[in-house]
């Protein structure tokens, strides 16, 4: 039986039998030992694989990789596209948006929620809840040229829904989903009356949350 040993150290095993017995080439016998190679020496240590006659010895990289974290940040509301909003003598339907973003790089793909709760906009005379738009208030899209799971696997909030007092789940991402870094787009809108009193505003207030989990 003739033993061939490659210096990446598979081994793969021949033999030619003839009535029972095993021929060896005494040349091969004459043949002067030669040093191992360091590297050859190191793979001699490793614990070999072990496989048969006409399967293939498969060997496969063990590389660990660690994982990241759930995170996320928001922007500053933008009302009416940052004009300034006058009383008009019918109530207004007024406009306003906010962006954030939601950044799973746990590698567990076990899912993730961002809610939003807020406080109503009071305008001394009158007062106003905060509504989602209608009929698409939720866009989501992959952060700059990064790779996510895609978009169109979460879960959006529907339009026409009120964020006063909340929470409401703006996105949610499924069990397998969600890994990677998200742009968040969110359009709302209020009523401003026409009772309203001059001046500023208060309230308003919308709060993010974002959590583990389906």
């Amino acid at each position: 039986m003739n033993i061939g040993k490659s210096k990446w150290g598979k081994f793969c095993l021949s033999g030619i039998l003839m009535g029972g017995i095993v021929l060896i080439s005494s040349a091969m016998l004459a043949l002067p030992t030669q040093a191992a190679s360091p590297q050859l020496r190191s793979a001699e240590l490793a614990t070999p694989i072990s496989c048969g006659v006409g399967t293939p010895c498969v060997i496969a990289p063990t590389i660990p990789v660690g994982g990241g974290s759930l995170s996320g940040s928001t922007n500053p509301m933008v009302v009416n596209n940052g004009s300034p909003v006058s009383i008009q003598p019918v109530d207004q339907t007024i406009g306003f948006s906010f962006g954030s973003n939601v950044s799973d790089l746990r590698g567990t793909a076990v899912g993730w929620n961002i809610s939003a709760s807020a406080t109503a906009l009071n305008f001394i005379t009158a007062t106003s809840d905060l509504f989602l738009d209608t009929p698409t208030p939720i866009i989501v899209t992959c952060s700059g040229g990064a790779t996510c799971s895609s978009p169109g696997a979460l879960t959006l909030a529907a339009g026409g829904v009120d964020l006063v007092p909340g929470p409401v789940a703006l996105v949610s991402a499924p069990i397998g989903g969600g890994l990677g870094p998200y742009n968040i787009s969110t359009l709302g809108n209020f009523n401003l009356p026409a009772n309203a009193s001059a001046g500023s505003a208060s309230g308003g207030v919308i709060s993010l949350t974002i959590s583990s989990g389906p």
